[in-house]
């Protein structure tokens, strides 16, 4: 980030500070290690040695993100031209972009307008975020992060920390996925040689709108890199009051990563019990594929994943799947993550529709019975004009499909007042 006005980008780290100042520790080198496959997949290479690893630690880091300042925000007079300064509103801005703001620069087209080249020239808007009213409160992230570092030491995980931030408009959108090497889902049936899957957090903050920052639970599967987001409840600081005063930082963070630990035991039950359930296609009724190429890819699309996930999905789970015909749950869930990791439109984070998508993909493998409801409600929408039952037992053929999980549902029921009391715990 030495340009602040090229700052979008993606910026891994390892570590708090780069191990400890370059102190590899042994465990990195191992097969079950995370940072391993990490540094793998996003430096290509197959044993993560120093030089491999990012130049940054989570800690040295913080001082690079882009942050906000409060700058005075004005009017023009219609009439006089004047400019007319505000006390209902304060300007967001980026100061380290500010800084490199020289001249008449305020807008592009002002700066086109007076021959200037606007690829070339820092002109206002890039420094500008926001221009709320005079309650918004800055959060800048060595306010939230600097309390984490302080929470990973005490734990431990100083060495075990890894991920990345991912920077974009201008420096006012971050979403941070942050990894901690050891803190594994180790599913009962799971090969001794399988690639872990790592847990940790995601944050995402803006400098735009109400909300500051978001924070929950989130996992990677290294087998497949496929996200696993939103294992836990998230977690919302807004952009109002004194937010020191009313938020205890480390408080906040020893209770997310004790949830954390709680939800990583719970999601080896559930992956194992998810790897016992499979769902046989031949059960669908005629017709159900009609639309899509597959009865697979009808599966996902009438689950609620758009059509050009649902095919990649229905690739990904065919090719995985220990019988194509007869796929079990885990499998099916890898195939909906695969897809949004991989290519889902939009970001991640910013409650678009992806975030929906993921809840969709978490729902095969926490409810599935609750799936098998919303893919019958969806298929009996699409076909109104030919219900189910003209077309000869299409009902009961359905109810087959999801006989097994729906005799379950309790089950089912009881695993989501598992998840509600480890977060209201």
């Amino acid at each position: 980030m030495d340009d602040p006005t090229n700052i979008d980008g993606t910026y891994p780290f390892a570590g708090l500070t780069r191990y400890n100042d370059g102190d590899l520790p042994e465990r990195v080198l191992d097969h079950g290690s995370s940072v391993r496959w990490w540094a793998s997949e996003t430096f290509g290479t197959e044993q993560p040695i120093e030089r491999d690893l990012p130049d940054e630690g989570l800690n040295t880091m913080i001082n690079s993100l882009p942050r906000a300042a409060e700058a005075t925000a004005g009017w023009k007079h219609p009439v006089t031209g004047d400019w007319i300064e505000t006390g209902k509103h304060n300007a967001i801005i980026e100061p380290s972009v500010a800084e490199q703001i020289e001249g008449r620069t305020g807008t592009k087209e002002q700066v086109e307008g007076f021959g200037g080249d606007p690829d070339e020239t820092v002109y206002g808007d890039r420094a500008l975020f926001n221009i709320p009213t005079d309650d918004y409160s800055i959060i800048n992230p060595a306010t939230f992060l600097r309390p984490l570092t302080e929470v990973l030491r005490d734990e431990g995980l100083d060495d075990a920390v890894f991920g990345e931030f991912r920077v974009s408009r201008g420096g006012g959108r971050v979403s941070a996925d942050v990894f901690f090497d050891g803190k594994h889902v180790e599913a009962p049936g799971m090969d001794e040689d399988r690639k872990p899957i790592v847990v940790g957090l995601q944050l995402d903050w803006d400098f735009f709108g109400g909300t500051a920052l978001r924070m929950r639970g989130m996992g990677m599967d290294w087998e497949c890199v496929n996200s696993i987001r939103q294992i836990t409840e998230g977690k919302t600081i807004k952009h109002a009051g004194d937010v020191n005063e009313r938020v205890e930082w480390v408080q906040m963070y020893e209770d997310l990563l004790e949830e954390l630990d709680l939800k990583t035991d719970q999601l080896s039950r559930v992956i194992h019990e998810a790897s016992e359930e499979t769902l046989d296609l031949s059960d669908f009724p005629d017709g159900f594929a009609d639309d899509y190429d597959s009865v697979l890819e009808a599966f996902y699309a009438y689950a609620g994943l758009p059509d050009y996930l649902a095919e990649v999905a229905a690739d990904n789970a065919r090719a995985n799947a220990e019988d194509p015909f007869n796929p079990d749950w885990w499998t099916l869930h890898r195939g909906a993550t695969y897809a949004i990791s991989h290519e889902a439109r939009g970001e991640v984070g910013t409650g678009a529709a992806i975030d929906q998508y993921n809840r969709r993909a978490n729902d095969l493998l926490m409810n599935p019975a609750g799936v098998a409801d919303d893919v019958e409600a969806a298929y009996e929408e699409a076909h109104e004009e030919t219900t189910l039952a003209e077309e000869g037992g299409g009902q009961v053929t359905m109810d087959t499909a999801f006989e097994s999980v729906r005799d379950k549902r309790d089950r089912y029921e009881d695993r989501e007042e598992e998840i509600h009391s480890l977060i209201e715990g």
